[in-house]
């Protein structure tokens, strides 16, 4: 007889134990849905950002403009072409033009460079002298067989007093000599620029 107050105890408890456990184990599950609840769109997200992101975007040239846009807008936009093996100079200068709205094509050698001048109206051309698979005066002078006025600056960590002679005798606007005044250069292209597509544009009148 004096067990029985204690079984009745302990049976309460025991009881009491397993109403908490399975309001506990409700209170997780609640709480794990309201977590996947909140993770689900965040993951939707980032799914849709990075198909976006992968999108491919057609080049005319590395770092240039697509070749739509090229033939869409060639009459309103003036177009630079950077002839230069150094990739870190080709960089510098099409992210400068790009800001001031130009059309940039890119070439690291005198073939590409030719190939780019003979399929787009170019209003200007920075030509560096020396580059792996030619002299930059053979270029110039391929050059000048498609356009005697387009607008040429050479570029020229050195030039000899022969090779500048030469440069001059089949014509260019200026040379700069690296390391180079970016913002001179850029106030060269643009005046440069504006001259050679007034008088273009006048002659097409």
């Amino acid at each position: 007889m004096t067990y029985f107050p204690l079984l009745i105890i302990a049976a309460l408890l025991v009881a009491i134990s397993i109403v908490f456990y399975f309001r506990l184990t409700k209170k997780k599950k609640q709480q794990l849905l309201a977590d996947r609840s909140r993770i689900q769109p965040s993951k939707t997200a980032s799914t849709m950002s990075t198909r976006h992101a992968a999108s491919p975007q057609p080049y005319a040239a590395a770092g240039a403009a697509s070749i739509n846009d090229h033939n869409q807008t060639a009459n309103t936009q003036r177009a630079i072409l950077i002839v230069d093996d150094q990739l870190a100079i080709r960089m510098m200068l099409s992210e400068l033009f790009s800001s001031l709205g130009m059309l940039v094509y890119e070439a690291d050698n005198g073939s590409t460079a030719l190939a780019l001048f003979e399929k787009h109206r170019m209003h200007c051309v920075l030509l560096d002298l020396r580059m792996p698979d030619t002299d930059g005066i053979e270029v110039l002078r391929e050059i000048r067989k498609l356009s005697v006025e387009v607008p040429v600056i050479l570029i020229t960590a050195y030039a000899s007093p022969e090779k500048m002679e030469e440069a001059d005798s089949l014509g260019i606007s200026k040379c700069f000599t690296k390391p180079f005044d970016i913002i001179e250069l850029k106030e060269e292209v643009v005046r440069l620029q504006a001259q050679y597509a007034s008088h273009s544009d006048g002659e097409a009148s």
